[in-house]
Parts: structure tokens; C-alpha cells; sequence
């Protein structure tokens, strides 16, 4: 059973009171010795104001604690330092526990200490109304023209060397724009790096810089979002590759390790669209560890971005479909699930409010796989990453720890269902489709087929297809080149099944049916079958297609979905109904 366990903690999870600084102490109440362990340091000033080890120094509350809550500030033990951070390291060691560190892009106006941002305020990102936003962009620019990520890599070198961290975890806000796209980073500072890089002038009434002047920095996004907006963030994410693989290069050149964590809860497409990162190009960058959000529990119950008043239903089957369509985008890369048990920074409870949906979520996600190309199962997920791993009882880690082992102890040779059939050619072919005509993504129809009961558990990259046996489902077939279109036609080892628009079909199918809802609507097209299959597409509720398409305004959170053509709920159930007779 290969099983990785992992935590995320912050730094008070142990004791500065005691001699090894309470590890042993923490590993005994846990009951086993995990693989790795990332201090979420919270203040990005960890990285910004390190001064070598020369002098010890008191380290700021909100390096010691996620966002400086007083939670344990009174416990009547000494302040955290700089040395009995760097001891903590070496008990862990002793351990043979891999330690990395995670900052955060947070700026807390000098809350807690003078913080390093407040002479660099340029740093900070612009929201679409001309606001800075209280989050560094780690893609800007300094005032002198100079690129941040080469002052961030030459700190964080120097910092991962003087306290031997075996790595960095990039995670929120390091890894991607606290605010979507369609919000942020609309600064002089990102518009000056957008239109060199594609050598264009805006029109004159926005070209040239807004400074303080929010009306017109407001106008300019608002063109580049309505007329330029594929561009964008196109620009956005060959940004996020040459920023991670300028990190990743620098830990692997200090021989070290480099996590990279998905954009919350977002599969490939939203990633790309919401947030422009492309884990494909980022995987390619030579990551060693992938780390993917599933915060279903807390969406679900809406404790997440404390909006108790707010739940969002299904959630589970949006992160099921993110984790299956994840797996085959970053291929060869290893993927760990962020567990999401409590966080009392940001005030939810799972473990113990909400025990029996953390339990499914163990049970799971380590039973999604993805056909390699030697046509094996590989899971899709290796483990788990506990968030947040302090203040867990004996007894809380025994379950967890029960949970897992049962979830992982058997390895099937085969899964019962259909195989889903990703293509990066797709992936990439969707963005300017989405945004010109608002059909439905692969994830969207994804997990609206496995709420409905579609047995989907696996995955494949297209270029592995032929090592697949048993039915496949292809979602948005539409979006396929030619020369994968011809490899789905030429699969011969079970049923095919496509979902999508009418265009690129080949004839010769079995039987078809299609949505109610036009134009463009979807069809579900069967190959290779003989069994017949009753299905009743009924009535549908009206649809207001909106007139100005462009004109949608994207969501600012991801638990919030981006807009769509609407799917009847008959074609789903019938779809889903189809998938699971043809398995």
C-alpha cells in the first residue's frame, strides 16, 4: 500500500517550551510519522525580511500563526524564534519528515509588524474598480522595472538553505491571484507586462497609465475583459509558468523540492479561465508534488468564506470530476488531496461537525484512477494533506488514519463504469469556444453525469486511449483536432459514448439524442452497441439566453459557478442513465 500522509500546520501546533520543541510529543498523539510537513508560515514577510542566522530574532505573530489570530498567544510559553524554528526543523528531521514552508501573498497593513510590502505598495494588485487589493501579485513588477519573483526566489533560497527546508509549497496566493481574472490584476504594473508581450497599444482613451485615477483604470478592464479577453489570460498563464518554473528551477538547483497547489477547487478549464494557470504547462515545469483543493465539506456546509448563510449543494461531485479530469492533465505528476478537517483561522469544523462527510471524502477520492500508459490504474490521488493538522485529538487521528488505510488497501486491477477521455488539445480548443458561444465545459457536464449516477471513476489522456478496455465517454467532442477524433473512432475495446454539440460526428452511430435546449444544443451519441436503451427527453423549463454573451459578469469566488448554456435536467438523467446501462 503506498499511502503518502501529510500536514499542513502552523507553526504554534508545537510547543517553544520544551526541549525538542514537542515533536515527539506531537508524532506520539498522532500515532505514526508522516511523510511530509508545511509550516503555513501565513506572512509572505518570512521570505521578505529574512536576515540570515546570525541573530536570533522573534519571529512576528502572524509568521507564527495563520493570519496573526490571538488563538494561543497568551499560553504562557516563549516566543517563537528564528533558532527554535530552525530546531523544530532538525527534531522533525530526526524523523526523516520532510519539512517544507508555505507564505501566503497576504498584506495586513502593518497588523502585526512592520511589514515589507508597505515601502513596495506597487507590489499589490488592482482590482477592476482601480481598489489595491491587500494581496501581493507575485508576477509584478518594482517600481524600477526589476520582476519581484527574482527578489522572492533570491530570499526564498536563501531562507530554505539557513533553515534547511527540504522545499517550498506554493500554495494561496503564491500560486495564483486571490481574485479571478475578470477582477484582478488590473494594475499599470500587469497592463505594461500585457501589452509588451503582445506588442499592442490600447485604444487612446485607455492607453497609457491610470495611476490613481479609478474611473479610467475601470474603463481599460473593462475593454480588455470584453475585447481582449482570451488574450488576457492567455498572458496570464505563460506569466504562472515562467514564474513557478523560475521556482521550481531554483529549489531543484538547491536541491530541493517544490509543491504546487490547484487553483481552490477549480479543474483544468476553470483554472485556466478563472485564475490563468494551466497545471499542464505548470506539471511540465518539473513540479515534484501536486497538491489539489477538494474543499467540499466546507463549501457544501458553507463555512467556506465565512458565509454560514450560503450553501452550495453538490459540491462533493464538483470536486469528484475536478480530481478525475485533474489526474490525466498533469499526467506522470504525483497528486496529493488537501483534506479539509478544521481552520479555526477561518472558522469552520469538519472533522467535528461534519465527521461522516470528511469520512466519505477518505473513502472516495483514493477510488478515482487514471489508465496509465501501460494501461494500469494508477489512483488519481497518492494521499492526503491534512489542513490544518494542529489541535487533533488521539482519537480523531486513529479515524483518520483507519479511514485511510481501509480507502487505500486495495489496489483493483479493473473499475467497473466508463472511462472518461481528456485531451490537453480540447482543454485548450475550450477556452475561445466557452467564451464565444457559453456551452457548457467538460466539467460542468462531468459532474452534473456522476450526480446523476453516471458510474464514472476513471480517467485517460487521449494519447493512452488505446490501452483502455470497456466503455469510454468523450465530453465536448466538438473541441477534439481531427487526429484525435480519428483515434476515438478508431477504438474498438467497448462502447463509445460523446457528449457534445452536433459538429464533428462521425456516422455509422448506433443511436443518438439531444437536449431540448437550442441552439447549440447538446447530443448524446452511441457507438458500438447493440442494446437499445428507451429514452424520454421531456419539457424543459424556458431559457434566457443573454443577449450579450460578453457581458456576463464571472463570479468573484470559485464556490460560486461561472455561467453556461443550460442543460434539461431529463438529458443529464437520460445520459447518465445511458452511461450506466452501456457499462
Amino acid at each position: 500500500m503506498s499511502l503518502e500522509r501529510w500536514m499542513w500546520i502552523e507553526l504554534i501546533g508545537f510547543d517553544s517550551g520544551k526541549s525538542d520543541f514537542g515533536v515527539k510529543d506531537y508524532i506520539d498523539n498522532m500515532g505514526f510519522v508522516p511523510d511530509i510537513l508545511s509550516f503555513l508560515l501565513s506572512s509572505p514577510d518570512f521570505i521578505h525580511q529574512h536576515d540570515s542566522m546570525a541573530k536570533d530574532a522573534i519571529l512576528p505573530w502572524d509568521v507564527c500563526t495563520y493570519g496573526g489570530r490571538n488563538y494561543g498567544k497568551d499560553q504562557g510559553k516563549p516566543a517563537w524564534t528564528t533558532s527554535m524554528l530552525k530546531g523544530l526543523i532538525e527534531e522533525l528531521h530526526k524523523y526523516k519528515i520532510k519539512v517544507f514552508c508555505a507564505v501566503m501573498s497576504v498584506y495586513s497593513y502593518d497588523s502585526f509588524h512592520a511589514e515589507w510590502v508597505s515601502e513596495h505598495k506597487e507590489l499589490l494588485a488592482v482590482a477592476r474598480d482601480g481598489r489595491q487589493i491587500a494581496n501581493i501579485n507575485p508576477l509584478a513588477r518594482f517600481k524600477t522595472g526589476e520582476y519581484y519573483e527574482e527578489f522572492f526566489i533570491k530570499k526564498l533560497i536563501e531562507v530554505t538553505k539557513d533553515y534547511n527546508f527540504d522545499g517550498f509549497h506554493c500554495a494561496d496566493g503564491q500560486n495564483h491571484l486571490t481574485l479571478s481574472l475578470c477582477a484582478s490584476d488590473y494594475s499599470d504594473n500587469m497592463i505594461g507586462q500585457f501589452t509588451e508581450s503582445l506588442g499592442i497599444i490600447l485604444p487612446e482613451d485607455i492607453a497609457g497609465k491610470s495611476g490613481d485615477n479609478n474611473e479610467r483604470t475601470a474603463k481599460r478592464a473593462n475593454w480588455i475583459w470584453r475585447n481582449m479577453r482570451v488574450e488576457w489570460i492567455q498572458f496570464y498563464a505563460r506569466r504562472w509558468e515562467e514564474h513557478i518554473g523560475k521556482v521550481v528551477a531554483a529549489m531543484h538547483g538547491e536541491g530541493r523540492q517544490m509543491i504546487f497547489q490547484t487553483s481552490w477547487t477549480r479543474d483544468p478549464f476553470e483554472a485556466i479561465y478563472r485564475y490563468g494557470v494551466d497545471y499542464g504547462k505548470i506539471a511540465r515545469t518539473g513540479v515534484d508534488w501536486f497538491t489539489v483543493e477538494c474543499a467540499a465539506g466546507t463549501t457544501e456546509s458553507g463555512a467556506e468564506l465565512g458565509m454560514n448563510d450560503t450553501f452550495f449543494p453538490d459540491f462533493f461531485y464538483k470536486v469528484l470530476a475536478t480530481i478525475l479530469l485533474t489526474k490525466p492533465a498533469i499526467r506522470n505528476s504525483k497528486m496529493v488531496a488537501l483534506h479539509f478537517t478544521h481552520d479555526m483561522m477561518e472558522n469552520w469544523e469538519i472533522l467535528r461537525h461534519l465527521p461522516t462527510f470528511l469520512q466519505k471524502e477518505g473513502y472516495f477520492y483514493p477510488n478515482l484512477f487514471c489508465v496509465n500508459k501501460d494501461g494500469r490504474l494508477d489512483r488519481c490521488i497518492d494521499g492526503f494533506m491534512i489542513c490544518l493538522a494542529n489541535d487533533i485529538r488521539k482519537d480523531e487521528w486513529k479515524w483518520l488514519q483507519n479511514n485511510w488505510t481501509n480507502s487505500f488497501a486495495v489496489m483493483p486491477q479493473s473499475v467497473k463504469g466508463a472511462t472518461l477521455v481528456w485531451s490537453e488539445k480540447a482543454l485548450e480548443n475550450q477556452l475561445e469556444d466557452y467564451v464565444a458561444t457559453r456551452t457548457a465545459p467538460v466539467h460542468t457536464i462531468l459532474y452534473n453525469l456522476l450526480l446523476k449516477g453516471a458510474p464514472v471513476f476513471a480517467s485517460v489522456n487521449i494519447d493512452d486511449i488505446d490501452k483502455v478496455k470497456g466503455p469510454i465517454v468523450v465530453i465536448n467532442h466538438h473541441l477534439f483536432p481531427e487526429d484525435e477524433l480519428m483515434k476515438i473512432s478508431a477504438y474498438t475495446n467497448g462502447v463509445k459514448i460523446l457528449i457534445g454539440r452536433k459538429e464533428k460526428l462521425d456516422s455509422g452511430h448506433d443511436f443518438k439524442f439531444e437536449d431540448v435546449h437550442s441552439p447549440n444544443q447538446l447530443l448524446t451519441c452511441v457507438y458500438g452497441s447493440s442494446r437499445k436503451h428507451e429514452v424520454k427527453i421531456g419539457d424543459a423549463s424556458r431559457e434566457e439566453i443573454p443577449e450579450d454573451l460578453m457581458g456576463v459578469e464571472d463570479p468573484l469566488y470559485y464556490c460560486h459557478d461561472i455561467y453556461s448554456r443550460k442543460i434539461s435536467e431529463s438529458f443529464l438523467k437520460e445520459s447518465a442513465k445511458m452511461i450506466s446501462f452501456l457499462s
